[in-house]
């Protein structure tokens, strides 16, 4: 049985769906867990030991799991990118909305009125709460993922001009794209963070950012808080260098500021978006676990080979000068016939799936244990064909 450690929620349902076909077991109290689902919160690195074999994020950004750490200990690590661009691309596009039209103040001021002739008196304080129009604006979209080319797309729609930075030339006739921040933030009356956070983007929304930047334009953040310098920003807001800044990141310095809208990182939080989300991360977590198939990982090659042997080993190792020769020999050695295999590299390391004509578990386990006595061998697992026996792992 796979001890899965829930860091967010997971549906009663979901879970008793998987329970119905695999043996799983759900707790928010393991401390030694073969896998982690987890959504938004830190996944402490105490948690990352030999027992653990996957991480899955129910979502794109994976700034909240040690993800190098959860490599140097075979520990496969994916995300769910995308399951939840439809949900963002509408937070942003209503945050824009509300941005340009004072809709929630018209709609207070409303309520405050008395009397018989509501539609008169409303008559008489709209000219208080108008605002301007989104068609014939440029709008500059830092992220041209999943989420980018959506809000890219409907902006158009709506008649914008529309502006992409990405490093990655994208084939799309619906916006134009640079690849030098310098090219875009002087142009656009919104810009748009959509980046994930990384050592390049950390911070890059600076001072002389901001000074490069219209004095009309609004900055919204949905990509990670730390893109933004908050120093920068404060400085820039009080000196009229930008006129508002919207994020879904929340800090304490940011608060309290009438040019700051700050939302509570809901960006991706619909009832739709946290389903989809948890039925991708569980769907690829089965089938790491029972097949060693990997998807959408972030520290593991992406691999797929239909599981028709008695057995498999999956190995996750060093990429070094004839290591599979290595491990070719020691299976031979024991009269094992390899029945079909399939190999990856990423970023120095390489995973295997390898199925072997062979039943005889105490004989392939003689395999895994000289297997694992080659150093480069961070991370190997004996798996059985669900189709013979209940599937267990080492």
């Amino acid at each position: 049985m796979y001890q899965i450690l829930t860091l967010g929620e997971l549906s009663d349902r979901l879970q008793r769906r998987l329970n119905r076909v695999e043996r799983f077991e759900f707790s928010s109290e393991f401390t030694h867990p073969a896998a982690i689902f987890v959504r938004s919160a830190q996944v402490a690195d105490q948690f990352i030991t030999e027992d653990l074999l996957v991480v899955g994020r129910a979502g794109s950004g994976v700034n909240n799991i040690n993800v190098k750490a959860c490599t140097k200990n075979g520990t496969m690590v994916f995300n769910t990118p995308g399951v939840n661009a439809n949900a963002v691309k509408e937070v942003v596009l209503t945050s824009l909305l509300n941005s340009v039209r004072p809709i929630e103040k018209a709609a207070d001021a409303v309520q405050t009125l008395t009397g018989e002739n509501i539609l008169e008196q409303a008559e008489q304080i709209r000219n208080n709460y108008i605002g301007s129009e989104l068609v014939g604006k440029t709008i500059g979209i830092l992220g041209l993922g999943a989420i980018g080319e959506q809000v890219a797309r409907a902006c158009f729609n709506l008649g914008m001009d529309v502006i992409g930075y990405a490093r990655q030339p994208r084939n799309q006739n619906y916006f134009e794209q640079v690849y030098d921040l310098k090219d875009l933030l002087p142009r656009p009356d919104f810009v748009v963070i959509l980046l994930p956070l990384t050592d390049e983007t950390r911070g890059i929304f600076n001072s002389e950012a901001f000074s490069s930047m219209r004095k009309e334009a609004i900055l919204f953040n949905f990509g990670r808080g730390e893109i933004v310098n908050n120093a920068a920003l404060l400085s820039a807001l009080a000196n009229e260098q930008i006129k508002g800044y919207v994020s879904d990141f929340p800090s304490a310095e940011l608060l309290q500021n009438p040019k700051i809208k700050l939302l509570p990182h809901m960006g991706g939080t619909t009832g739709k978006a946290l389903q989809d989300g948890a039925m991708a991360a569980m769907h690829n977590m089965r089938d790491f676990l029972i097949y060693g198939t990997v998807r959408q990982s972030v520290n593991f090659p992406d691999i797929f080979l239909p599981f028709t042997a008695p057995t498999r080993l999956t190995i996750f190792y060093m990429d070094e000068p004839k290591i599979f020769s290595k491990i070719s020999h020691k299976i031979s050695a024991h009269n094992i016939e390899i029945d079909i295999l399939a190999s990856e590299r990423y970023e120095g390391y390489v995973y295997t799936l390898i199925d072997l004509d062979e039943a005889d578990l105490p004989k392939v386990r003689e395999v895994t244990n000289e297997l694992n006595q080659i150093p480069a061998i961070i991370r190997l697992r004996l798996l059985k064909n669900p189709n013979w026996a209940p599937t267990i792992y080492l």
